[in-house]
């Protein structure tokens, strides 16, 4: 995974995934201002030929959203990015 991407994730999951948030996660809250910093930073793209990443860098990013227990459907939504761009068509996430 590239070292500027792993440093990126790391601080947002880091600064952002605190007890409050998974325990309002629990409770079916969903982390609005996580999401809008994902998708802000490009995260969302990810694994896109687009991006200009690779499927190494997919799975890193979602080892780091593991080890924070990152309450978002990043997986469905980097893999549905990544096959929305092989399609040719727009992304799903601003």
């Amino acid at each position: 995974m590239d070292a500027l991407l792993a440093d990126t994730a790391e601080r947002i999951f880091r600064d952002h995934c605190d007890k409050a948030l998974l325990e309002a996660a629990e409770t079916g809250s969903f982390p609005e201002a996580l999401w809008d910093v994902f998708c802000e930073t490009g995260l969302h793209h990810v694994g896109s030929a687009a991006s200009g990443t690779s499927l190494a860098d997919l799975f890193g990013l979602l080892q780091v959203a593991g080890r924070h227990a990152v309450p978002l459907p990043l997986a469905a939504t980097l893999r549905a990015t990544r096959l929305w761009a092989i399609d040719g068509r727009a992304t799903i996430a601003p």
